[in-house]
């Protein structure tokens, strides 16, 4: 979609683009009014203009208040998502896991330090929830690239074995 194209979007669901500088604020804006139908967005302005000509009741006050809001928790969730998920694929990657040494009653194993490498974090996959104070983010679909590491064991009853080697790994959708 155009500038224009987006634009018009928002402005057939009454939400405001001022604060959109570039196209991708306008697309994640676009994205997280999309549910609401041009209708519903008219009917929020429609139930504003009355506040201003008429005296609302303090329930029909809520119900546009609660309407507003979320609208605005939509947003913020959106925003959120755009912000924290390029964040924590840049944390995440290089992540080291310390080495595993452990024994049983056969024998010896060991395995690492894991260092991640690649990490993606699915936007499409990825559901912000806001209640309160409290913000959660749930991510699924998670994906990784696991360079090099090294892994041994050794068997120390009858018929002993041993080895060692490296070896890499990938992550697909993991949650």
């Amino acid at each position: 979609m155009s500038i224009g194209e987006l634009k018009s979007f928002l402005k057939e669901r009454s939400v405001s683009s001022f604060d959109c500088f570039e196209k991708s604020d306008l697309i994640n804006k676009a994205k997280s009014v999309a549910h609401l139908p041009p209708a519903r967005g008219e009917q929020i302005v429609q139930r504003q203009q009355q506040q201003s000509t008429q005296v609302l009741t303090p329930h029909q006050k809520t119900e546009i208040l609660k309407e507003q809001l979320a609208v605005i928790v939509q947003q913020f969730s959106e925003k959120i998502k755009t912000l924290l998920l390029p964040m924590l694929e840049k944390q995440f990657c290089g992540v080291t896991i310390p080495q595993i040494n452990q024994q049983a009653d056969w024998g010896n194993f060991s395995i690492g330090p894991i260092k991640l490498g690649e990490l993606k974090l699915p936007e499409e996959h990825t559901e912000i929830t806001v209640e309160d104070t409290k913000i959660t983010c749930k991510i699924n679909k998670i994906s990784a690239i696991v360079p090099e590491f090294p892994w041994s064991y050794k068997k120390k009853n009858f018929p002993k074995f041993q080895d060692n080697a490296t070896a890499t790994g990938t992550i697909k959708n993991g949650c």
